[in-house]
């Protein structure tokens, strides 16, 4: 490109009234021509704009760009054209045309500027890398400032920016955004050109936000870009004032806008589309708006929205509490502000810019609240809270004074303004209108109290400016918080909270939580600190020379203690604790209210309760701080003189006044709770703050200081909120939302079930809570009298004579979901439950629970159709309680025939049956009934009765199973014959010693396993032989292989390990074999027909549970027969895809009893080609080798498989040359071949490796970090391909390092390409794995430095050449111990060498490296 034009076009053609003093910035510089150089363009001269500025004047011919490019030029006619067609007022007056088409040429005009500046834009890159590559293609050089420089780029396209989006600014700013309403004449046209206006004004303003973009997106402007005279800042300096004149009308039109919906989406577009352009530029040069911050921020807190309180204009767009686009823009502004003066280290200019704002808010009038929409931005906060932790140390007490006047400031004028009204009255002491709570002022104070609470909160204290911190905290007690309270504040006068009173104490009281947080942090780090019992009740430290002046000092802290302390002495109080939890658990949903009415009023003012319990919270965390010094004091002293503890100490006062604050901020919570309770009530009284989130995130703290009553209420608190979907009145939306999100946080977080306070009655109170919010879905028909009470005793007794009865149906099902939600949650939580007797008494309400449960739901089921599967979840969910519960439930003596024991048999056999749909009720059931044979057993010897009613019961079943219904009774039956075999095998828990009066526990297992064999077998043989040709019977078919698996494992392990005897005839053991021979070859049938995946699944367990016994397997069949089937089972699951542990585990077991012979089955099975069609797959052959390496138990065994090693090793190379298969399948793969040569390098008596061998294994793992397209789909299995190549490596390294000696290259070759695949690593995808790993390996290395430190060189060499290239902090942080490693291996002979190698950037970069390894590097032995 060639040819120039300067800014002195520009400023011929700029508005003159709103760019006058712009046209004093620049000189006419002149402009080049390019005139009719060929004679084919006489008809329209062009102008060229070029990047080389100076060029002389004469300079008007087309030059031919450098390697022959073609000229690229621009019409001039297009800015003439761009001009008139916005210029709306000339065009009127010399064609003649109509205004409406005027106005559509002018907005279709707007609407194509930005695709204009796009491709100009878009065109003048391509050029440059066009350019760029002919002058690299001609060999870099050319002479006459061919190139193309980026600066020289950016002020081309910005100058050409400035060309285009002269008329449409002059046309902007001349007309700003009008309202709709501005028109007042009924004429048609007059709306018609109304609108016409109001779509011309958005798309002005649409080009000018996304033309402004284009700059950003292009580095169009950066500051750092020559501007000598400036032209460039000046023309966008009065960009950004026209478009602050824009807003200033848009503000003035929002104002009086009606709430139509079409006026509404104008206003909140303009919105949007004068954020952009702010955003926009801000991001250009932060100088633009410097100076007019306050009015930046004051337009955009306007634009962000509010949950709780939207205005009538973007109400429409808040639907849902989605935020509008307008918001999410001022939301990025508001952003890019906050993040800009962080970086600049000038927060302190932000903050007296926000205050501006209010000043300039005010000066339009009206509401100011919109201003606190920024503390509810939490993106925004986060990015101011990293801005006061970053500040310099040097700012922290010019921010603090900032604050501490601008309260004082506010308060002041608050009270002018009120003094002006009333009488003069003391500051503290201030009665208002009833409207002060949004009064200006009022609002201002909030803002300002709120932001300096998030400066207090992130403040980090340290040794060096706790001092300064602690003064900087009493100072504010002595000015703030005194001018906010007064000296004797007293909360009686605040009212409702809405006089100026109650709102300064709000705020004081707030305030002066965080500033006794800080304080407490602040004390950490000071040395001797006083926490004697009385002076530790004051914030402020006071010297003898104030002792005069003391009772004139506000003690906020020591007021909080007088105003718990009478809180706590008055009736209300003593009444509350001693009967709510009584009376909120005897009321129902119906009469709740009017039963804890008496517990509504508290005494203490609606308004002022969060406040007050958030300072008595902080005042808990400090005194929970001084408490433990105060300990470490006394204990000190108290070794020192031998002297017995101190009844009165110190820290006893201050346990005390902990305590009484626990109550009274639970005192202060629960009244939310009892407000709650009514979800119908009326009051119009909604409560904007949550009383217990404060409560929930000081936990850990408070719960040192509770008592069993606290935590009770707490977790009532827990179980209504995580299990309630909507809030009840009076608690606003945005309030119960949070209290939401921290009761589902509390519930996934490991730390909330390990304070022991409250997980003592966490289980009590959650069923108890489910249980009471059931009973209220229920009404007994004909008896009301029924109606179960929570605290009557025998619940399972009740519940199963109401159940009896037939008469409980549900009367309605708001709480069905809230039960369900509670159950559910309380039978899966990671709770670990401690065995004691206690737990009798929940289990009893548990059962109850399920009886009543169980009876009522299944009545509603019958009287709907469908099934409910919240209801069912209620049924499934108390049985999986029962299962948790029965471990961890002491028994007594005089309890073993409690109801709950006695009848939970019958109540989960009735169960089954009736849920017999349900597979999840059915394994619960089965759960909770093996876990209750469990507790039989245990009891066994003290009351054998227990296990004896339980057989008689389990008898039942059987024959129950034999009748009627097969498939569930055989589950409960395979569940307690299952844990019959766990018990005998793993525990030894089945006493085999038997009693005149009682057999053994043994004895009674074994007669029950024969009586069901006995009354169940033909019939299972029955669902068996059905298999194929009746697939309705394929659940019954694998219930009865399951069943059997479980009778025969208990019949082969009791003929191993004991000799036939009465228990078990000769005869039995022959009929039991039999049976295994038959059910065995009806699986080889299955397994041939390919049957289906139940009757799959149920043939491998029963071949796992047969091997358990091997003993007893191979005597039922041939050992040839058991291992071809299973190593045929093991291929068929292999080819599926699906991995079986329960095969290899049976594999496994039969290998350990086989003998040489049966080793060589195995193998030759493996190395045969089946069919004689096709070879078996790779992967299944050396698993099969795995599992024989490893199991193999005898030098027979091991002298065989020796023979076959380097076979097997040759097919292990398979493994990592099949690439065709899938990524999960390749990733087995490489895991399998890195865990078989694991295993045979570390078992030198099998094969012993050459350097053959161990090169051609570092070879063949080389390529799999050549091919880069595994890298980046899969981070997990990238990462486990990496682990398995470096554990081969490192076993290699550890058995074999002089076969190693010997072919350095293969190895020195994989470390490389490891080395480099960490350096293609993402810094994100888990470097830090890789790392470690490599580390290892280098580790290993060291040993061996004498042969390997002349290779380590090439690995060094790659890594500085990395550095020269590029590389993330990250990366090169975590490759610091395994560079480290390779430099210990380097001689100076080494060392020297690398440094003749590299160039002089790259010893720069690699110095600061070495001289690291020099003073912190220290060998410390093997990885």
């Amino acid at each position: 490109m060639d040819g120039f034009r300067t800014m002195s076009e520009l400023v011929h053609t700029m508005p003159v009234a709103l760019f006058k003093s712009f046209a004093a910035l620049g000189e006419d510089n002149g402009g080049d021509r390019v005139g009719d150089g060929d004679g084919n363009d006489n008809e329209q001269s062009k102008t060229v704009l070029s990047t080389k500025e100076g060029l002389p004047k004469g300079n008007d011919k087309k030059k031919k760009s450098v390697g022959g490019g073609k000229m690229t030029c621009f019409q001039s006619n297009i800015f003439t054209s761009l001009q008139s067609l916005l210029s709306l007022e000339g065009e009127v007056l010399v064609n003649k045309k109509p205004k409406k088409a005027l106005y559509n040429d002018a907005t279709a005009t707007a609407n194509l500027l930005p695709i204009i500046a796009h491709g100009f834009f878009e065109r003048i890159r391509v050029h440059a890398v066009q350019q760029q590559q002919r002058m690299s293609t001609a060999g870099g050089g050319g002479g006459g400032g061919g190139g193309l420089t980026s600066e020289a780029d950016a002020k081309l396209q910005f100058r050409f920016w400035c060309h285009i989006m002269a008329p449409a600014l002059e046309q902007l700013f001349r007309h700003p955004p009008s309202s709709s309403m501005s028109s007042t004449s009924g004429n048609d046209d007059d709306d018609d050109g109304n609108n016409d206006g109001k779509l011309l004004t958005l798309a002005l303003l649409k080009a000018t936000s996304q033309t402004l973009g284009l700059l950003l997106e292009y580095d169009a402007y950066l500051p750092s870009y020559g501007d000598p005279k400036e032209e460039h800042l000046g023309f966008l300096e009065y960009v950004t004032k026209g478009l602050l004149q824009c807003i200033d009308h848009h503000r003035a039109n929002e104002a009086v806008i009606c709430d139509g919906e079409d006026e509404s989406d104008e206003i909140m577009t303009q919105s949007l589309l004068l954020v952009t352009s702010l955003r926009h530029i801000l991001l250009l040069n932060h100088r633009l708006l410097h100076e007019r911050l306050a009015h930046v921020i004051s337009f955009a807190c306007s634009c962000l929205s509010s949950s709780s309180s939207s205005s009538a204009t973007d109400a429409h767009h808040h639907k849902n509490d989605s935020p509008s686009s307008s918001s999410r823009e001022a939301n990025a502004l508001m952003s890019a502000v906050v993040k800009t003066y962080r970086e600049l280290r000038q927060v302190g200019y932000f903050l007296t810019s926000a205050r501006g704002a209010f000043a300039s808010a005010a000066g339009r009038g009206g509401d100011l609240t919109f201003m606190n929409n920024l503390l509810n931005c939490t993106n925004i906060m986060e990015s101011l809270s990293m801005a006061y932790q970053s500040c310099p140390s040097g700012q922290l007490h010019e921010i603090w004074e900032f604050f501490d006047g601008w309260i004082v400031d506010i308060v002041t004028r608050q009270f002018a303004n009120e003094n002006g009204e009333s009488s003069n009255i003391p500051v503290g002491n201030i009665t208002a209108t009833a409207s002060s709570a949004s009064s200006p002022t009022t609002v201002e104070l909030s803002f300002a109290v709120q932001m300096f609470i998030v400066f207090i909160k992130n403040i980090r204290a340290n040794k060096q400016n706790s001092p300064e911190l602690r003064s900087l905290c009493e100072m504010s007690v002595k000015t703030s918080i005194s001018n906010l309270l007064g000296k004797t504040p007293d909360i009686s006068t605040a009212g409702s909270g809405e006089n100026h009173h109650g709102i300064l104490m709000r705020q004081g009281f707030d305030l002066c939580g965080w500033l006794v947080d800080l304080h407490t942090r602040s004390c950490f780090w000071i040395d001797s600190i006083n926490v004697d019992g009385h002076g530790s009740s004051f914030l402020l430290t006071q010297n003898k020379d104030d002792d005069a002046n003391a009772n004139n000092d506000l003690n906020v802290l020591a007021y909080l203690r007088d105003v718990a302390k009478s809180t706590a002495s008055t009736e209300q109080f003593k009444t509350w604790k001693a009967s709510w939890l009584h009376t909120y658990w005897q009321s129902t949903t119906d009469n709740k209210d009017d039963c804890l009415a008496k517990f509504h009023d508290i005494g203490i003012p609606l308004p002022l309760r969060g406040s007050l319990q958030r300072l008595a919270f902080h005042r808990i965390h400090q005194l929970h701080s001084m408490i433990y010094y105060c300990n470490l004091q006394e204990n000190e002293r108290h070794a020192a003189s031998d002297l017995e503890d101190d009844h009165h100490s110190s820290s006893q006062t201050l346990t005390d006044e902990a305590r009484m604050l626990v109550d009274f901020s639970l005192y202060i919570a629960c009244s939310q709770i009892t407000r709650q309770l009514d979800s119908g009530c009326n009051t119009t009284d909604e409560s904007s703050e949550s009383l217990w989130s404060p409560v929930a995130q000081s936990l850990c703290i408070w719960t040192h200081y509770s008592d069993p009553f606290h935590a009770e209420l707490f977790l009532i608190w827990f179980f209504s909120t995580l299990c309630q979907k909507n809030t009840s009145a009076p608690l606003s939306v945005q309030a119960f939302q949070l209290e939401k999100i921290i009761a589902l946080t509390l519930s996934r977080d490991a730390a909330f079930y390990d304070v022991s306070e409250v997980m003592s009655l966490f289980m009590k109170v959650g069923i108890q809570f489910a249980f009471s919010r059931f009973l209220d879905t229920i009404d007994a028909t004909g008896n009301p009298s029924q109606k179960i009470t929570q605290e009557s005793s025998g619940l399972t007794v009740s519940c199963m004579e109401l159940a009896a009865k037939g008469n409980a149906k549900l009367s309605f099902d708001d709480n069905v979901d809230t039960v369900s939600t509670a159950l559910s949650f309380l039978a899966s939580v990671p709770l670990e439950l401690a065995l004691c007797n206690d737990n009798l008494n929940l289990l009893d309400r548990a059962v109850g629970l399920d009886i009543l449960s169980s009876q009522v739901i299944k009545q509603a089921l019958g009287a709907c159709e469908g099934n409910d599967p919240q209801l069912l979840n209620i049924v499934r969910s108390t049985k999986s309680i029962i299962a948790n519960m029965l471990p961890k439930t002491l028994l007594l003596s005089s309890e073993f025939d409690a109801p709950c024991l006695a009848n939970l048999t019958g109540q989960l056999s009735k169960s089954c049956f009736d849920f017999r749909f349900d597979d999840g009720i059915l394994f619960a059931s089965a759960t909770s009934i093996s876990e209750y044979f469990s507790m039989c057993i245990d009891y066994h010897e003290k009351n054998s009765g227990m296990l004896v009613n339980f057989f008689s019961q389990m008898e039942a079943l059987v024959a129950s199973a034999a009748t009627i219904d097969f498939v569930s009774n055989s589950l409960l039956i395979r569940s307690v014959i299952r844990r019959i075999n766990i018990l005998d095998r793993h525990n030894h828990s089945l006493s085999k010693k038997t009693t005149s009066a009682n057999p053994s526990s043994y004895e009674s297992c074994m007669n029950f396993v024969q009586k069901v064999q006995r009354r169940l077998q033909d019939i299972m043989f029955q669902h068996l032989a059905k298999v194929g040709s009746d697939p309705e019977c394929i659940k019954a078919a694998a219930t009865a292989l399951l069943l059997f698996s479980e009778i025969l494992s208990f019949f082969g392990n009791h003929l191993v390990t004991t000799p036939v005897t009465k228990m078990m005839t000769n005869d039995q053991k022959e009929a039991s074999m039999m049976s295994v021979r038959k059910v065995f070859e009806l699986i080889k049938v299955f397994q041939g027909s390919k049957c289906c995946v139940e009757i799959a699944d149920a043939s491998i367990y029963f071949l796992s549970s047969m091997a358990a016994a091997p003993g007893y397997f191979l005597l039922c069949v041939t050992p040839s027969s058991a291992l071809e089937h299973i190593l045929e089972a093991l291929a068929l699951s292999h080819e599926r895809g699906k991995e079986s542990p329960l095969l290899d585990a049976a594999l496994c077991s039969l290998i350990r009893n086989s003998d040489l012979e049966q080793t060589r089955i195995i193998t030759t099975h493996v190395l045969r080609v089946p069919d004689g069609d096709r070879r078996r797959d790779s992967a299944f052959v050396i698993k099969i080798f795995h599992l024989l390496m490893t199991c193999a138990n005898n030098q027979e065994q091991n002298k065989h498989i020796s023979g076959r090693s380097k076979t097997f090793l040759l097919v292990s190379m398979d493994l990592l040359r099949d690439r065709r298969c899938s990524r999960s399948r390749f990733i087995f793969n490489v895991d399998l071949f890195s865990k078989t040569m694991t295993t045979l390098i570390s078992k030198k008596e099998l094969l012993l490796f050459s350097g053959r061998e161990i090169a051609m294994i570092c070879c063949e793992m080389n390529p799999l970090f050549n091919d880069t397209g595994f890298e980046n789909n899969d981070v997990n299995g990238d990462i486990a391909v990496f682990k398995s190549c470096c554990s081969v490596v490192a076993s290699l390294i550890a058995n074999y390092p002089k076969q190693l000696y010997g072919c350095p290259s293969p190895l020195f070759s994989l470390l490389l390409a490891l080395l480099s695949h960490i350096l293609r690593t993402n810094a994100k995808k888990d470097l830090s794995r890789k790392a470690l790993e490599y580390a290892k390996v280098c580790e290993l290395l060291i040993p061996h430095k004498d042969v390997f430190k002349k290779h380590v060189v090439g690995l060094v060499l790659r890594y500085i050449q990395a550095l020269r290239e590029g590389m993330n902090p990250t990366t090169k942080s975590k490759l610091m111990p395994s560079i480290y490693s390779m430099l210990d291996m380097c001689s100076d002979f080494e060392t020297r060498q690398i440094n003749a190698m590299i160039d002089v950037p790259s010893k720069t970069l690699f110095a600061p490296v070495f001289q690291s390894y020099q003073k912190f590097y220290q060998y410390h032995g093997q990885a």
